[in-house]
């Protein structure tokens, strides 16, 4: 048994655990897929293709949207697992990011399965709240519903990340792949992250809104030589321009469409 390997595994697998969990504040950084390529890359010795594969990732999920409390597909447990199994094999950007969807979905079922065993402790919060034992309301709100997402986000993290990387299984099946299906599945990474950003237009807004996306599509294009961070100053700027000539009226009915 490799140690090492395992020991990693087990600390992927808390990780996953610290972050589907409000233990504290820390964990709204640790959940972002940025730190986490840029973490796990510089772990292989790869921090720039581990930050590449992070960003993939974050464009196909750009415009999912998470309503209700419902988790669609979770991109946390999606990184976790698809950024150290694409380094360790050296697959490119499209088969990486097709490897992740598929976890994504299973950590949708973690977390709803989570949701379901934890609404259990609201009981246990009630009959402390009656008898007035208010200082142990955090740990019902905490401690219980973190320790009961241990064994389920700790546990399949780590088993899936140690017989994927202990002695080249992941190899193996990459190579067990025919090519056929192979390029499908780097297509489908390639074609994913469009996805991701058409979703994102939809949520933008309606018809007023996606000339101003055409605008500023076509002129990334036409001025490649100009930086996003530019594009992105111009671009507030134009948006502050915009709200600060509209009249109130107009204002008034964009509020009231909203919550339509």
């Amino acid at each position: 048994m490799d140690l090492q390997l395992l020991l990693g595994c087990i600390g992927a697998g808390l990780w996953y655990w610290l972050i589907t969990s409000d233990f504290a504040k820390v964990t709204i950084i640790m959940s972002d897929t940025y730190w986490m390529g840029l973490i796990i890359g510089t772990i292989y010795g790869q921090p720039a293709k581990g930050f590449m594969i992070a960003a993939t990732i974050e464009l196909a999920y750009m415009g999912v949207v998470s309503v209700g409390g419902t988790v669609p597909s979770d991109k946390r447990l999606a990184a976790l697992i698809a950024i150290p199994v694409s380094l360790s094999t050296g697959v490119d950007l499209g088969a990486a990011l097709a490897i992740a969807i598929p976890f994504g979905m299973l950590g949708s079922l973690i977390q709803n399965f989570g949701y379901v065993i934890n609404s259990f402790s609201h009981e246990v919060m009630v009959k402390h709240v009656n008898e007035k034992k208010y200082n142990l309301l955090y740990l019902d709100a905490y401690g219980i519903p973190g320790l009961i997402k241990l064994p389920l986000a700790a546990i399949p993290v780590t088993a899936i990340l140690y017989l994927a990387l202990v002695g080249g299984n992941a190899q193996a099946v990459l190579a067990f792949i025919p090519d056929w299906l192979n390029h499908s599945l780097v297509l489908l990474g390639e074609v994913l992250p469009a996805v991701g950003i058409i979703s994102c237009v939809r949520v933008i807004g309606g018809r007023k809104l996606l000339p101003w996306f055409i605008v500023g599509f076509f002129m990334c294009k036409i001025l490649p030589g100009m930086s996003t961070l530019t594009f992105a100053i111009i671009a507030a700027c134009v948006a502050v321009i915009v709200v600060m000539n509209m009249d109130d009226d107009a204002i008034s009915r964009a509020n009231a469409k909203k919550e339509e």
